[in-house]
């Protein structure tokens, strides 16, 4: 069934390509559709429960390219998020305005709410993503974005709406209660502050986020800090808090192999979270205990015409007494080998 599916899919891109190419001749242009992909392939060991495993993580493939001067698109699909296929970015952008500093983006996205989730997998620090970019500020969407990036100033306003639902129902669904979001990002020397609060309702009950965050840049050295929290319209759930602080000190190599060597580390942290599923006595079930991590990590990368890189991570967790700790929530040493081009 999958290889059928793959087969579907595949040749839906090709045919897609082919059609390009075709209007591409006809009206005298000179473009192509540019055709890029991520891999990522990963070994993890379990410290304390002796275990391990391989995994495909990700095997994405995506076009991109201009139709016109002022439309955009961007077509991707993962063969094996894992193992499963699954589509990504699925939009169309119309750029407009004097000097272009207006785009409108319609078609499948993520939500633009988390810094770190917002990160493409080949441009993630670690090999695992943060609390803030997985458990809490995840969030992919279908619907519309218009961004709003000065010229004069570096400021970048941005507002959307989306079905709210997530990717997977919102073809089948019909909505009376949609997602809506704002941020706002402002450049400094050095210096990056994003701010943004998103609002919505995916357990009926109305759920809002608001995230800030600030990346700091300079020279071999880069910092970041980002705090969200996820508040609830219903007194009985208490507001989910998620924080990630990392850093990376990045030094240049001379070597046929490796031109970058990166060392860094992180600390993150949340507190419960929800799936909107109560018990007989009205309290909210967890679906997401409380934890903290330490994170040490070594990153050796190569970065002439493609983008490789083999991160090696250890991380360390901690729980409060008596909690369940879900299956792939413990002490782990990774090794992840991302190929992006």
């Amino acid at each position: 069934m999958m290889n059928r599916q793959f087969t579907y899919i595949l040749g839906a891109f090709f045919a897609f390509f082919m059609q390009l190419s075709d209007v591409n001749a006809q009206d005298n242009k000179s473009w192509m559709p540019e055709i890029g992909g991520t891999l990522r392939v990963k070994y993890e060991y379990q410290t304390d429960e002796g275990n391990s495993r391989f995994q495909v993580r990700d095997a994405r493939l995506n076009a991109k390219g201009w139709l016109t001067s002022f439309i955009d698109y961007k077509m991707e699909i993962n063969l094996s998020d894992k193992g499963k296929i699954k589509t990504h970015d699925m939009f169309a952008r119309l750029h407009f305005g004097k000097d272009k500093e207006w785009k409108l983006t319609l078609g499948q996205f993520r939500v633009p709410i988390s810094i770190d989730a917002a990160r493409s997998p080949h441009l993630r620090w670690f090999a695992n993503r943060s609390f803030v970019g997985k458990q809490v500020g995840n969030v992919f969407d279908v619907g519309g974005k218009l961004s709003w990036v000065s010229k004069k100033i570096p400021l970048t306003i941005e507002a959307g709406m989306y079905n709210g639902k997530g990717t997977a129902p919102s073809d089948a669904e019909w909505q009376k209660k949609y997602l809506y979001m704002g941020r706002v990002g402002y450049r400094f020397p050095h210096f990056e502050l994003r701010g943004g609060v998103m609002t919505y309702h995916p357990y009926d009950i109305q759920t809002t986020m608001y995230d800030a965050g600030v990346t700091f840049t300079e020279g071999r050295f880069s910092a970041e800090i980002e705090y969200l929290c996820k508040d609830y319209s219903d007194d009985r759930i208490k507001s989910q808090q998620a924080l990630n602080v990392m850093a990376r000190y990045s030094l240049p190599l001379k070597s046929d192999y490796i031109n970058t060597i990166h060392f860094l580390g992180r600390f993150d942290y949340m507190t419960d979270g929800i799936d909107g599923t109560f018990d007989e006595g009205g309290n909210p079930l967890i679906s997401d205990v409380e934890r903290k991590r330490f994170t040490a990590g070594v990153t050796l990368g190569y970065y002439k015409k493609v983008r490789a890189e083999l991160r090696l991570n250890f991380e360390k967790y901690f729980y409060n007494d008596g909690v369940a700790i879900g299956v792939s929530d413990h002490d782990k040493a990774v090794a992840e080998l991302m190929i992006n081009f």
